[in-house]
């Protein structure tokens, strides 16, 4: 690694040259984190696991991300999450699912 680091952990890449502009490809797969709960994307794909609440907050109306189903969402063509493909698209939950817990250690 750029930073001798002999174990960078399993979701870590070397991105340097895409900081220095010498390469325009940066990551493929990414844990994001929010108020202590985490979405897992993947090329176009947007992996919510289930957590416990509201999937919209009463007083404001705005929605949470939050159901007690896994979510998945094709973010290239429907950016704003708005169709969950988890029962259409099965294999691919699955595929991120797996994915996920490899990277987080939890599914």
């Amino acid at each position: 690694s750029c930073l001798g680091i002999s174990n960078p952990g399993p979701d870590s890449e070397n991105l340097l040259d895409a900081f220095i502009g010498k390469s325009s490809e940066g990551r493929k797969n990414l844990v994001l984190e929010a108020n202590r709960k985490v979405a897992y994307r993947s090329g176009n794909f947007m992996m919510i696991p289930p957590y416990e609440g509201l999937p919209v907050q009463p007083n404001v109306n705005i929605e949470t991300g939050l159901g007690p189903e896994y979510q998945l969402y094709d973010i290239k063509s429907d950016p704003g999450q708005s169709k969950n493909l988890a029962e259409e698209m099965p294999e691919k939950l699955d595929e991120l699912k797996a994915e996920f817990e490899s990277i987080t250690g939890r599914n």
